[in-house]
């Protein structure tokens, strides 16, 4: 059998574009930018640079997500933190305007039942007045 010989540069484009095309779906941008710098200067170490520099890019990215997700999280654990003092005093408001509300049924039951006796009493005093005023006018 014959070995043939391939060239160091279609070689090296046959490596980059393999380890490069699993990367595609993750930043196509830089597997492009990665071609396109082994294309231009034929070498791996300008791919591997803008490989590096692809990869530095993300990494900032990233990170920059990353602190902006911790700041979000800081401020929903901030507004958990003040709905709960406000879920606390409304409870406690609730408590306050429940006992005064049980107060005011109670004062409402009592004066209810001093109405009842009021009229009770009234209606004795009514039917007094009758028998007095019919005993006045037959004599």
């Amino acid at each position: 059998m014959f070995r043939r010989t391939v060239p160091y540069e279609v070689v090296a484009e046959d490596i980059i574009r393999r380890l490069m095309t699993p990367l595609k779906g993750f930043s196509p941008d830089m597997v492009q930018a990665v071609s396109q710098a082994f294309r231009d200067g034929r070498t791996p170490e300008r791919a591997g640079q803008a490989l590096l520099a692809g990869l530095q890019g993300w990494l900032e990215k990233f990170q920059a997500e990353i602190q902006s997700l911790k700041q979000t999280i800081f401020e929903l654990r901030n507004s958990i933190d003040g709905k709960q003092t406000e879920i606390r005093s409304l409870k406690s408001q609730i408590e306050k305007l429940e006992k005064e509300l049980e107060g005011i049924e109670h004062q409402k039951e009592f004066l209810e039942r001093t109405i009842s006796q009021q009229n009770k009493i009234l209606a004795g005093q009514h039917e007094q007045l009758v028998r007095l005023l019919s005993s006045t006018q037959s004599d």
